[in-house]
């Protein structure tokens, strides 16, 4: 295998960092927190003993403090958060107010699960995080840093070995560096082709002609940069990718008559670059604000690709309380992607932007096949409205258990012509429709499954027109989709 490319080694750098940087408290070092700690004490020290004043304590001063612990109306919103218990709603509490103890947290379970794509699944899951502390009007992640850990086979082949670290938190100034390694290889990976989507052919499906194997190497890693001095809401990235990518081309297969760009494997080494106006008022469980993010993407030989190719990217994403207490979140995403150059097709399906986002499986456009989508334009929305059934607490952290209606639509269009006779127009719209269940944990893990049918196309050469079926997709799987 090549050496990788000389822009992994920031990414390294930065990561053993984190172990030799002092902790943080709220955005500030260790050290500058208990000096601001330290020296309010020794305020309030000599303010109320009586041998540095010269006299007793005044009416006044047992008023005021009689009226800073009266009681607060709680809200449901804020169950199980430490400063409730103190009778302070995190709405109403000062937001310089910090919890000085941060825990961690460590939440390990067994993946078992069925996907109709890729068979039985088992494996093993594995979250560390350490809370932060804080009140309801601090922005941002609810953890200063977190690990996950996931491992899955499958009854078809499967596998997927993913460690993924993030730091929100990793500089005074909130740099945040987020690092992911990913080890996937598909026995029967699906490829349908590289443009304007067409109806499938049922004798491909018959004779498997759609598969391919594919296995795949990631490096995944991002810093972002927060624009204080020009708005608490603005905040620039810059990402790398490297994936290094071994094909297997099955006889008498589509991949295999096609030879798509990519289909005799390689090192694919990309850069990023994007900006983004964020107002979400916490992550990952985001109950109000909006997330607007435009990305350049683009790989070359000279940084240790194989391709030349570039792409555009711009999301919205909205989020919004229905009521007073949190119990419904409408959740909106709309995204534009558009690829150009020498695009691989196993990079095709995967869009722009800090955010995982990939067509088809369980990213957006769920329900349909990993892979069924690779065109040069893509336009997708994805809607929930993620409605809170019960909340429980284990150990006084609030645990959440959370259903919603889930919406699909996409419009995809350009690419390569398909070698095959095939029924495609450019007008078709993609979707689908289902219900998804969510386990939130102490607001720093998610925990979901969804439920969801696409709408496939398929066609038969004895019988004229095309024909529409509802697609089952079962998807488990950590943290939002968006």
């Amino acid at each position: 295998m090549r050496v990788l490319n000389a822009s992994l080694l920031p990414c390294l750098w930065v990561l053993l960092s984190i172990f030799t940087l002092p902790r943080q408290v709220d955005g500030r070092p260790q050290g500058e927190e208990q000096s601001k700690q330290g020296t309010v004490t020794s305020h309030v020290s000599e303010k109320d003993t009586p041998a540095s004043s010269g006299r007793e304590k005044q009416p006044s001063d047992r008023t005021e403090q009689k009226s800073t612990s009266k009681d607060i109306p709680k809200s449901d919103l804020g169950e199980g958060d430490p400063l409730i218990q103190k009778g302070l709603s995190d709405e109403t509490a000062p937001a310089t107010q910090v919890e000085d103890q941060e825990d961690w947290r460590f939440i390990p379970f067994p993946i078992v699960g069925y996907n109709i794509e890729r068979g039985l699944s088992g494996g093993l899951f594995l979250n560390l995080f350490k809370k932060r502390r804080t009140v309801q009007t601090d922005r941002g992640a609810s953890y200063t840093i977190a690990f996950n850990l996931v491992t899955i086979f499958t009854t078809k082949g499967y596998q997927n070995h993913r460690l993924v670290l993030d730091a929100p938190y990793l500089t005074k100034d909130r740099l945040r560096f987020q690092l992911t390694l990913n080890f996937e290889r598909q026995k029967d990976g699906w490829y349908s082709g590289v443009s304007t989507p067409i109806a499938l052919q049922e004798e491909l499906i018959d004779d498997k002609a759609y598969f391919h194997t594919l296995q795949s190497f990631w490096i995944l890693s991002s810093l972002t940069q927060p624009l204080h001095w020009v708005s608490p809401y603005l905040s620039i990235a810059i990402g790398s990718t490297q994936r290094f990518v071994q094909t297997a081309i099955n006889e008498d297969s589509l991949f295999e008559r096609e030879r798509a760009i990519g289909s005799e494997g390689g090192l694919f080494s990309s850069l990023q670059l994007s900006i983004s106006w964020d107002t979400r008022d916490r992550e990952p469980d985001t109950r109000n604000g909006v997330w607007i993010e435009s990305s350049a993407r683009f790989a070359h030989p000279w940084i240790g690709s194989d391709w030349d190719a570039w792409g555009l990217n711009t999301t919205y994403r909205h989020y919004a309380s229905i009521d007073s207490k949190h119990r419904f979140i409408y959740a909106h995403r709309l995204g534009i992607d558009y690829q150009g150059g020498h695009v691989p097709y196993f990079q095709k399906n995967i869009m722009g932007g800090t955010q995982w986002t990939e067509l088809g499986g369980n990213s957006t456009l769920r329900g349909y096949k990993f892979g069924r989508f690779r065109s040069d334009l893509a336009i997708y929305l994805s809607q929930e409205l993620r409605t809170r059934i019960f909340r429980f607490h284990y150990k006084s952290r609030p645990i959440d258990w959370v259903m919603t209606p889930l919406f699909e639509l996409g419009w995809l269009n350009g690419g390569v012509p398909a070698t095959i006779d095939h029924t495609a127009d450019a007008a078709w719209l993609w979707g689908g429709a289902g219900i998804g269940g969510r386990l939130i944990y102490d607001q720093g893990l998610v925990v979901r499954i969804d439920v969801i049918w696409a709408l496939e196309r398929l066609q038969r050469s004895d019988r004229p027109g095309v024909i529409s079926i509802p697609q089952l997709g079962i998807f488990a799987m950590t943290g939002h989709s968006f």
